[in-house]
């Protein structure tokens, strides 16, 4: 399979009246399918909270529907602060690649690559992946097989 991921311009949230708000230019962008997150942006870094793909309705309606969720919403908005915003990424492939399995890998590999970098996700109905976090001491020699001090290990 070979797709590409098209990412658009960020679109801030903004907490009006005690629920998050947007205003996008880009929503004829959001009329189809395509892979998400909602993130903070703390300092330079862009910190990854929760990632997802839809096929079954737009973009536009999930991210409207992710508004709508108090749990989501709760873990958002307590999370690391810094500036909140939502990007969204629409696919570019081939007539005939089955954009639904391509979104499910793309997602899958995103969430991946976001926890080998010990960062936390409210995936899974709004609450983190619980994590253990396992530290190495002792033998020089033994401890030379994983060269790390301290490894998280996620249960999913």
């Amino acid at each position: 399979m070979d797709v590409t991921v098209r990412w658009h311009q960020p679109i801030p949230l903004k907490k009006i009246n005690g629920a998050f708000s947007y205003d996008s230019p880009t929503l004829k962008a959001m009329e189809g399918p395509g892979i998400y997150f909602f993130a903070r942006r703390v300092g330079k870094k862009i910190v990854p909270l929760y990632i997802g793909q839809t096929t079954k309705q737009s973009l536009a309606k999930r991210l409207a529907q992710h508004l709508d969720k108090p749990t989501l919403l709760n873990n958002l908005e307590h999370a690391i602060k810094g500036g909140l915003f939502y990007v969204f990424g629409t696919v570019v492939a081939k007539p005939a690649t089955q954009i639904e399995s391509a979104l499910e890998i793309i997602e899958s590999a995103l969430i991946q690559e976001v926890l080998a970098e010990n960062k936390e996700l409210f995936n899974q109905k709004g609450t983190r992946r619980s994590a253990h976090t396992v530290s190495f001491t002792g033998n020089q020699t033994a401890r030379t097989v994983i060269d790390k001090k301290t490894m998280k290990i996620r249960k999913d």
